[in-house]
Formats: C-alpha cells, sequence, structure tokens
C-alpha cells in the first residue's frame, strides 16, 4: 500500500507562487520572473494627510524666516540687500512683496541697484535712461516683456526682450518710417520666418514719438536741434548694445568653461 505523509502541504502564496517550483526528485526550478506582479500599495488617508501638513510646516517656517528678516532693522537689510548681485535682487522683488517694496522705491532702492552692480564690474554700466530694476530685467530676464513667454529674443539697440509673436506686433518694418525718421529712430534686426536676411524693425512707441513731435517742430533751427539730440541718442545707445552683446558672449564663454571643467572632473573621478 502506497504511503501518504499526513502533513499538510503549504500552499504557496501568490506573489511567490511564480518564484520556485518543487519537482519529483526534490529539486527547486526557479522561473524567470514572477507570474504576477505585485499591486502597488495605495496611500491611505493618514498618509496623505501626514504629507499635507509636512508641506504646510515647511511653508510657515519660510515664512516666519522671511518674517524675522523683515523685523531687522532697515540699515541692516540695506547692507545684506547690498551685498547681493542683480539677478538676486531681480528674483527677491519677484518673491517677496516687502522686499519688492523696498527695492522698486525710487529713492530707498536707488542705492541698493546701485551697489548689487557695483557688485558685478563686468556689467556695463546702467544706461542713464533706464533705472536698476530696469536694467535688471533687460540683462536677467528669461522671459518676453510683453507676454511673459519663454525663448525670447533679446534686442539691445531697442532695449526689450521678445517672442517671436511679439516681435511682429511691437515692431514695424522701415516702409512705414518717413524717410526723415530712418536715420533717427531706434531700429534693430531680425529675421522673419525662416529667411537668413532681417530687415529694420522699429520700435512702435519710438516711431510713434517720433511723428507726434518732428511735424510740430515748424521752425528750421529748432527741428535741426532735435535731430542732433536724437542722433547723439541713438549714438549712445548703440554703443551701449554693442558692449552688452559683448558681456553676453563672454557670459556663454565662461559658462562653457564652467561645464567642461565639470565634466572633466567627473570623469577623472
Amino acid at each position: 500500500m502506497k504511503r501518504r505523509s499526513c502533513r499538510t502541504r503549504a500552499s504557496p502564496s501568490t506573489a511567490t507562487a511564480g518564484l520556485a517550483k518543487a519537482d519529483d526528485a526534490g529539486t527547486c526550478v526557479q522561473d524567470a520572473e514572477p507570474a504576477t506582479r505585485p499591486r502597488k500599495r495605495t496611500k491611505t488617508t493618514q498618509e496623505v494627510t501626514r504629507m499635507v501638513e509636512q508641506e504646510q510646516t515647511e511653508l510657515e517656517e519660510l515664512h516666519v524666516e522671511r518674517a524675522d528678516f523683515m523685523e531687522l532693522p532697515l540699515e541692516i537689510v540695506f547692507e545684506v540687500l547690498g551685498h547681493m548681485r542683480p539677478q538676486e535682487l531681480l528674483l527677491l522683488a519677484r518673491m517677496s512683496k516687502p522686499l519688492r517694496d523696498i527695492l522698486m522705491h525710487r529713492r530707498t532702492g536707488a542705492s541698493i541697484w546701485k551697489a548689487a552692480f557695483a557688485n558685478c564690474p563686468d556689467i556695463p554700466a546702467c544706461p542713464p535712461d533706464l533705472n536698476g530694476p530696469q536694467y535688471a530685467n533687460l540683462l536677467f530676464c528669461n522671459l518676453c516683456h510683453i507676454c511673459l513667454g519663454p525663448n525670447p529674443k533679446t534686442f539691445w539697440r531697442l532695449r526689450v526682450r521678445y517672442c517671436s509673436h511679439c516681435t511682429y506686433e511691437k515692431a514695424t518694418d522701415e516702409n512705414e518710417v518717413p524717410s526723415v525718421g530712418s536715420a533717427y529712430v531706434m531700429s534693430e534686426w531680425y529675421g522673419r520666418g525662416r529667411a537668413l536676411v532681417g530687415i529694420p524693425g522699429y520700435a512702435v512707441g519710438d516711431l510713434s514719438l517720433f511723428k507726434s513731435i518732428l511735424p510740430a517742430l515748424t521752425k528750421e533751427g529748432k527741428r535741426r536741434a532735435l535731430l542732433k539730440d536724437v542722433n547723439a541718442r541713438l549714438n549712445r545707445i548703440d554703443k551701449h548694445a554693442w558692449a552688452c552683446k559683448e558681456w553676453t558672449r563672454k557670459q556663454r564663454e565662461k559658462r562653457s568653461r564652467e561645464l567642461a571643467r565639470i565634466r572633466h572632473r567627473r570623469l577623472a573621478e
């Protein structure tokens, strides 16, 4: 009579059923991968609540630190802000309303921005027709000045950053410029579509101002004096735009060298 074991045979669980199988000789045969993939454990309500409370605690701590900084004497706040760079002040002005009120104030903020630009001597000097926040926005903002879209093109002579869509809305071509005004309105070259040759684009605001002022000057002497002043202003803007382009080129080269050193150090490790 065939002998049968009285011990109960343990049934394999669902998660480990496909890992191993016993053959008649007692050897273990392992499968390539489990037959069923274990289900991901869903987050319970307590875990979600704990995560939300943790995020709220971190935000509260951040607000407390910001409030503690603003409770310092203004002399200390000005001293700290004066040791920052212009791009850092620009970010602070967009993150905190109390700091924005300080940095955007015409009198109190001027000295802070002046000290910040002095910390970066390689940056071209701020032009007289722009203030500190405007100049920092032109140098370091990576968004369109109109629609806040990404990847704008910088028009240094027009002192704006426009995306491709806003470029055709805020600029006009030379066909709409009077013959006498083409040499006295600041223009910038930009491409149209995939064309390799650009056309001179004039700022609509400057062109409208020029059209409104020039016809009002009936006397030849006043008109000649106005055109002389405008020509001198355009020459200053042109020189400053060239300096800004050179500064941008040097910054890109500096960044490329830094990335090359980082890659070389990682490969050496």
